[in-house]
């Protein structure tokens, strides 16, 4: 039960920092702490089934985890919407500049007088004038 409440304030820590740096747009620091994560989470799983039933049974002798779960699933749930607003954002941004670079785009290949070659429009029509 010990090496699961150290996991749990492992990653209690670990999401605070995070969120912290999510809320600040500070996406540079997400990356080092994303293994960090995955370590932490693959040893909760590990601990899961063997922590679970103990925890159901006799949650009673366990009161700083009645504390400890409440506020990691707080945090857990605050992370993913933060981590879905940054993902939005990018994706905005990323639709803006490619917006912006299809605007600016020449798009094709233009004569002197700013019609667009091989446009049906700009062609001049020659008419047989011995008619």
């Amino acid at each position: 039960m010990t090496k699961f409440e150290t996991a749990v304030d492992e990653l209690t820590a670990l999401l605070e920092e995070e969120n912290a740096a999510l809320e600040a747009g500070e996406i540079d620091k997400l990356e080092p702490l994303f293994d960090r994560k995955s370590e932490i989470y693959n040893r909760l799983e590990i601990y899961e089934p063997v922590v679970e039933p103990i925890l159901e049974s006799h949650i009673d002798d366990f009161p700083q985890m009645r504390t400890k779960l409440p506020e990691l699933r707080e945090l857990v749930d605050a992370n993913g919407i933060l981590i879905e607003r940054i993902t939005a954002a990018t994706s905005a941004v990323a639709r803006e500049v490619k917006r912006i670079r299809n605007r600016h785009s020449l798009d094709g290949m233009y004569e002197k007088t700013g019609r667009k070659l091989g446009d049906p429009t700009s062609g001049r029509r020659s008419f047989d004038e011995k008619l």
